[in-house]
């Protein structure tokens, strides 16, 4: 076996060693791309990282945080080191509109961290703004949602050439067609001449959705 092939650069140290100073993957059928002490430095710190995030429970909230139900805003009440400021609400908002706070050495979305401080637990499942507002942490505005009953309760897209949720027209005969996505499938409800004929078979439709239900 020629001599380049018993060895392997290390993609974190960079180093050129022998293929032995790699884990075989045996599922994949190569060696790992990282050496087995990177690789256990990684999964040491993937440990670290997992314990730092356990660390936060409803009680660490409570110790260092109030939460205003009426206003949504969480806010830190002690310096814990770092950046935090006390008496300030915690977030900065992300693309999606979201807000996400450091915590515990983790990036956080500050509902997921505001339904651990009121029920004492992590969420299950995603967190749905009830008015499609993502900072509008107000208890009454938060409710625990599957992927699919969050995805129900998204307001139409900005590049909706429509206008209207569930709403398309078909480039060939210039008709309106109407549809809704239920269970990650999506339900043809027709085709229609006008695109308020076509948005009202959609609004007709939007039962299949539940509580989750948005109409625009």
């Amino acid at each position: 076996m020629a001599a380049d092939e018993c060895t392997k650069k290390c993609l974190d140290c960079g180093l050129v060693k022998s293929t032995d100073e790699f884990y075989f993957e045996k599922r994949d059928g190569r060696y790992s791309s990282r050496c087995k002490p990177c690789h256990n430095k990684r999964s040491i710190e993937g440990s670290r990282r997992l314990r730092e995030r356990l660390k936060i429970t409803q009680e660490y909230l409570r110790r260092n945080f109030r939460y205003d139900e009426s206003t949504g805003e969480l806010t830190r009440t002690v310096h814990t080191g770092g950046a935090g400021v006390p008496n300030v609400a915690i977030g900065t908002r992300d693309a999606k509109g979201h807000l996400r706070a450091n915590i515990g050495g983790r990036g956080e979305f500050v509902h997921r961290l505001i339904w651990l401080y009121v029920t004492g637990e992590w969420p299950k499942q995603q967190i749905d703004h009830v008015n499609g507002i993502g900072d509008d942490n107000r208890w009454a505005n938060l409710r625990e949602a599957t992927p699919t009953q969050n995805k129900c309760n998204q307001p139409v897209r900005r590049d909706s050439a429509s206008g209207l949720k569930g709403v398309h027209q078909d480039r060939i005969t210039g008709r309106w067609r109407a549809y809704i996505s239920v269970d990650r499938k999506r339900i043809n409800l027709g085709f229609f001449a006008t695109k308020e004929e076509a948005h009202a078979a959609r609004l007709r439709a939007s039962c299949m959705h539940g509580d989750f239900a948005r109409e625009s």
